[in-house]
C-alpha cells in the first residue's frame, strides 16, 4: 500500500499549479562572431506540462537592459503543431518528462556601446501552491549581467549544463549542481539568492519574493541544512522534511582578474515527496592535475544500495574542447544497475593552458518505483605547462640580471619574474600553476615575447637594497593567461658598496658642531634595517652615533677623523672622512661712557687673533673701523651692540656688549609770565628727564601751598603751574618759593640746585611777571 500511494503522490504533486505554469528558468548569451558588441541570447524556461496549466509559454519577452525596449522571443525547439491550447506553434518545446517541458528562445541584440547590462525576463506565472514563498500568481523573474568592453575579447555567459530538475525525498539528502562551464575559462563563483519577481509581468526591476524562505528556515527545530558550494556550486539540502513543491535561486558569477563580469542566475523547482529510496553515490574524485602533452586517465564509480537502474552524466568544459577533447567510456561490463564504472580519458594539449582549472560534472541518477533521486559530484583538473628551465641571476648595477631558457612552445607569449628575499621555504608540488601567493614572492616584472629570455630587476628603478640574498622564479606566460609550473628558484646574495664619500675632508670652525649628511656621505640604501655605528678622534663630541645621520661638535683645532660603519643583512660597508677644524679669534668689547646729554659712548676693539671686524649697532647700521665706534644715545633704554671678529681662516667670533642709557636731569627757572602767548615761558615749570620719582610745590612769601604735582610722562614733568591760586585767581607778580623732591630712574636723588659756592639747594625762589 505505501509504494502504490507514493506512485500516486508524485504523479498528482506537479498538477497542484494548475492555475499557473513556471518552474525554472535561465538566461545565457554567447558573442556572434564578426558583428561587435552584438550577442546571441538564449533564454531557456521549463514549464508543468500537464493538461491542467493555463497556458503554453510560446514566446517570452526580454528586457535586455540598454532602453532600446522589449524584445518578444519566440520558441525555437521541438517539433511544431498544435498545443493543447488549439495554437498552431512553429515549434512545440521539448518534453523532458511527460510533465515538464523544456522551452528555449534565442535572438540576437546588438548593444549601442560599452557597458554592464541586465537581461531580464519576468513571465507569468509561477506554480501555485509553492511551500517556501507565499501563493499568488507570481512573475518569475531572471536576470543574467553582460560586460560589453571594447577593451576585452567578447564574453560568453556560464552554460549550465545539467538541467534544473531532480526530485527528493523526505529526511534523505537532496543534492544537485547546475553544470556551469564557462567557455573563456574564467573563474566562476557560485551564490543562493532568494526567489524574485516583478510587481508586473514583463517588467524589469527584480525584486525579492516577500515571505520567501531559504528551505531551512522552515525548519524550526534547526536540523534542516541547505547550502551552495561556492567553489563546486553543488547545492545540498540535508535534509527535507516537509513533502510539496519548492523554488530555489542562486547565481553564478564570472570574475576575470579579480573583476566581476558577469553573471547567470537560475530558478528552479524542486519536488518532495515521502518514499522509501536511498539515492545513488559517486565515489570521491580528487582533484587533480596533468602536464600538458600527457594523458589524464582515471575511474569513476558510483552505486546504489538499492540496486536500482542507473543514469550516469558527466559534462564539463574539457568534452568540448578542439583539438584533443576529452571523453568518458563507460566499461562494458557494467549493465548500469546497481552501479556504474567508466574511464576519464583526456590527452592534453598546449591549447588547453588556461588560468583557472577545468572543472568536470558528474551526476548518477536512480529510478526506484517511480522517484529519481540522484548525486553530484564534481573535479578540478589543472593542465600544468612545463617549467622554465636554467634560471640564473647576476649582479648588475644596483639589482639583478635575470636570464633564462627559452620556453620551446610556440603558445607562449612572454615570462612572469618573481622575486624574494631570503631562500624559499615552500617547495612547489606537481600541481602548482604560476607561483601562489604563500610562497612570499612578488612579481618583479613581466617580459613579452617567448623570445626575451632576460629582465634586469632594478626594483623599478630603486635599486635593490644590498646585503640581502635574493631568490628568483620564472614563469611562462601562455595566450589564455595560465601560467607555467614555477622553475626551480635561483639564489644569490647582493653585496654592493652602498656608501658613497662626497667629500673626504670637510674643513670648519672650533667650536662649531656640523651635520655629517647626504653632502658629505652618501648612503645608496635608506633601509629601515641598516644598522648604523659612528666614531671619530677623541678631539670630536658625535651625537645620534646609531643613526643614518650624525652631528659633530668641534672642540680642538686640528685634522681629526670620522668613521661609519652600516651593516645590511649579510653587508657590511665602512667609510672615513677627516675635519679640520680651524682655531677662531677672540672676540672682545671695552667701552667708556662719556654721558651728557646726548650720551655719548665709545666702544673699543680688544678682540685678539682677528685680521678684519664688523661693529653692528643698535640703529642696525655697521661699521668696519678696527679699532672703535662712538654711539650716542637720545633716549634712555639698554642697548647692545655686535662685534664679529674673523681671523685668516674665515673663522668667525661674535660677542656683544648691552649697555644701559640714563639720559638724567633736572633744572629749574627763575621766573616766568602767565600771560605771555609764548608756552615755553608762561608756565612755571621743571626741564627734567629721567625721573621715577618727582614731587614739586609752589609757596607764597607767607609759607601758604599754591600748586603742586607729582605727574610724569616718560620720566619728564606733564604738569606746569600757570599763575593762578587753587581757586583760580590770577595771583600777582612777586617772588614765590619753590620746592623739588626727585628720584632718578637709576634709583639715585636729585641734589639739587647748584649755587656759586658749589652748594646744592633742593629749593629756591622765582619771580612770576605781569
Amino acid at each position: 500500500m505505501f509504494l502504490k500511494y507514493i506512485y500516486i503522490l508524485l504523479i498528482i504533486l506537479p498538477l497542484s499549479g494548475f492555475a499557473s505554469h513556471l518552474r525554472s528558468g535561465e538566461i545565457s548569451y554567447k558573442p556572434v562572431p564578426g558583428q561587435p558588441n552584438t550577442y546571441e541570447i538564449t533564454v531557456i524556461v521549463y514549464t508543468n506540462a500537464s493538461k491542467t496549466a493555463q497556458t503554453d509559454l510560446v514566446s517570452v519577452k526580454l528586457q535586455p537592459g540598454d532602453g532600446t525596449g522589449v524584445l518578444t522571443i519566440q520558441r525555437i525547439n521541438g517539433i511544431s503543431g498544435t498545443n493543447s491550447f488549439g495554437q498552431w506553434c512553429a515549434h512545440l518545446g521539448e518534453l523532458i518528462t511527460p510533465l515538464i517541458r523544456k522551452n528555449i528562445y534565442t535572438t540576437t541584440h546588438t548593444f549601442p556601446k560599452d557597458g554592464s547590462y541586465i537581461l531580464s525576463i519576468s513571465p507569468s506565472a509561477r506554480d501555485l501552491g509553492i511551500v517556501n514563498m507565499p501563493t499568488g500568481n507570481l512573475p518569475m523573474y531572471v536576470e543574467s549581467m553582460l560586460t560589453v568592453s571594447s577593451s576585452l575579447k567578447p564574453m560568453t555567459s556560464p552554460q549550465l549544463s545539467l538541467p534544473p530538475i531532480g526530485d527528493g525525498c523526505i529526511d534523505a539528502t537532496y543534492k544537485i549542481n547546475p553544470g556551469a562551464i564557462d567557455p573563456d575559462g574564467d573563474l566562476l563563483k557560485f551564490e543562493l539568492i532568494r526567489c524574485k519577481t516583478t510587481l508586473i509581468a514583463d517588467y524589469p526591476g527584480g525584486i525579492d519574493i516577500a515571505g520567501y524562505k531559504y528551505p531551512n528556515e522552515l525548519d524550526a527545530s534547526g536540523r534542516t541544512q541547505f547550502s551552495m558550494n561556492p567553489k563546486t556550486g553543488v547545492i545540498t539540502w540535508d535534509k527535507p522534511t516537509m513533502q510539496g513543491e519548492y523554488n530555489i535561486s542562486f547565481r553564478i558569477e564570472k570574475w576575470r582578474d579579480g573583476v566581476l563580469i558577469g553573471y547567470v542566475s537560475r530558478d528552479m523547482q524542486i519536488t518532495i515527496a515521502p518514499c522509501l529510496n536511498a539515492p545513488p553515490v559517486i565515489d570521491p574524485i580528487p582533484d587533480t592535475c596533468v602536464e600538458v602533452g600527457q594523458t589524464l586517465i582515471y575511474k569513476i564509480t558510483s552505486s546504489d544500495s538499492n540496486k536500482d537502474t542507473l543514469t550516469f552524466t558527466t559534462t564539463g568544459l574539457p568534452y568540448d574542447l578542439t583539438p584533443s577533447p576529452a571523453t568518458y567510456t563507460p566499461d562494458g561490463t557494467s549493465n548500469n544497475v546497481g552501479s556504474t564504472s567508466g574511464t576519464f580519458r583526456w590527452t592534453t594539449t598546449y591549447d588547453h593552458i588556461q588560468k583557472n582549472p577545468y572543472q568536470v560534472y558528474y551526476k548518477v541518477e536512480d529510478s526506484h518505483n517511480g522517484s529519481h533521486l540522484s548525486d553530484v559530484s564534481s573535479n578540478f583538473i589543472t593542465v600544468i605547462a612545463p617549467s622554465v628551465k636554467n634560471v640564473s641571476s647576476l649582479t648588475y648595477l644596483n639589482g639583478f640580471k635575470v636570464k633564462w631558457d627559452k620556453s620551446p612552445y610556440p603558445q607562449v607569449i612572454g615570462y612572469n619574474i618573481w622575486r624574494k628575499t631570503d631562500t624559499p621555504t615552500i617547495t612547489a608540488d606537481k600541481c602548482t600553476q604560476g607561483v601562489p601567493a604563500n610562497f612570499g614572492f612578488t612579481l618583479a616584472g613581466t617580459v613579452s615575447g617567448a623570445s626575451t629570455v632576460s629582465f634586469f630587476d632594478s626594483n623599478n628603478g630603486h635599486g635593490l637594497i644590498t646585503g640581502f640574498n635574493y631568490c628568483y622564479i620564472v614563469t611562462a606566460i601562455f595566450a589564455a593567461g595560465g601560467e607555467s609550473h614555477p622553475s626551480e628558484p635561483f639564489c644569490s646574495p647582493l653585496m654592493i658598496p652602498f656608501i658613497e664619500v662626497i667629500q673626504d675632508t670637510v674643513t670648519a670652525c672650533l667650536k662649531n658642531t656640523i651635520s655629517i649628511d647626504s653632502t658629505i656621505i652618501k648612503f645608496e640604501s635608506d633601509n629601515p634595517l641598516t644598522k648604523f655605528e659612528w666614531s671619530s678622534s677623541p678631539e670630536i663630541t658625535l651625537s645620534s652615533t646609531d643613526k643614518i645621520l650624525v652631528t659633530a661638535k668641534l672642540n680642538n683645532p686640528g685634522l681629526y677623523f670620522v668613521k661609519v660603519r652600516a651593516t645590511i643583512g649579510l653587508y657590511t660597508d665602512s667609510a672615513k672622512i677627516y675635519i679640520k677644524v680651524n682655531p677662531i679669534p677672540t672676540a672682545k668689547i671695552a667701552l667708556k661712557d662719556f654721558q651728557g646729554m646726548p650720551d655719548s659712548v665709545m666702544y673699543y676693539n680688544n678682540s685678539s687673533n682677528f685680521s678684519n671686524i664688523e661693529w653692528k649697532l643698535p640703529d642696525g647700521t655697521r661699521s668696519m673701523n678696527p679699532d672703535s665706534v662712538m654711539v650716542q644715545y637720545d633716549a634712555n633704554g639698554y642697548f647692545r651692540v655686535y662685534l664679529t671678529a674673523n681671523n685668516k681662516y674665515g673663522c668667525p667670533d661674535t660677542t656683544s656688549i648691552l649697555h644701559r642709557v640714563v639720559l638724567k636731569g633736572l633744572s629749574m627757572p627763575n621766573a616766568f609770565e602767565p600771560d605771555s602767548p609764548h608756552p615755553e615761558v608762561n608756565t612755571f615749570k621743571p626741564k627734567a628727564i629721567g625721573l621715577l620719582t618727582y614731587h614739586i610745590g609752589i609757596w607764597d612769601l607767607w609759607g601758604n601751598l599754591i600748586w603742586e604735582s607729582t605727574k610724569l610722562d616718560n620720566t619728564c614733568p606733564v604738569d606746569g603751574w600757570d599763575g593762578c591760586d587753587r581757586k583760580g585767581k590770577k595771583l600777582p607778580s612777586q617772588d614765590y618759593i619753590w620746592r623739588v623732591k626727585a628720584i632718578f630712574i637709576d634709583g639715585t636723588s636729585w641734589k639739587g640746585k647748584k649755587d656759586h659756592f658749589g652748594k646744592f639747594h633742593t629749593e629756591g625762589s622765582f619771580i612770576l611777571l605781569r
